[in-house]
């Protein structure tokens, strides 16, 4: 009997690992116009540090609360494993 196989492609944007490292990734999911178009191009960039400056604070607060990053990579890995 011939089975099937079954492929599966887990995507995520990934998380910050590290309290410290909670503005530098929200600054990088805003300034990415592919993710987000934060009106005309020459704004992208100084839009996505005034939204990282103004989210980071509450942010980290909330990724401390769930030990202090995301768990986004690991439960990936274990999605690939299961």
């Amino acid at each position: 009997m011939h089975t099937a196989k079954i492929g599966v492609v887990l995507l995520n944007m990934g998380g910050p690992s590290r309290l410290e490292d909670v503005r530098p990734f929200l600054y990088n999911i805003f300034s990415d116009r592919e993710i987000i178009r934060l009106g005309p191009a020459l704004l992208q960039k100084p839009l996505a540090w005034l939204i990282a400056r103004k989210r980071a604070p509450k942010s980290r607060l909330l990724y401390e609360k769930i030990g202090g990053g995301s768990p986004i990579a690991a439960i990936t890995y274990k999605q690939q494993l299961a």
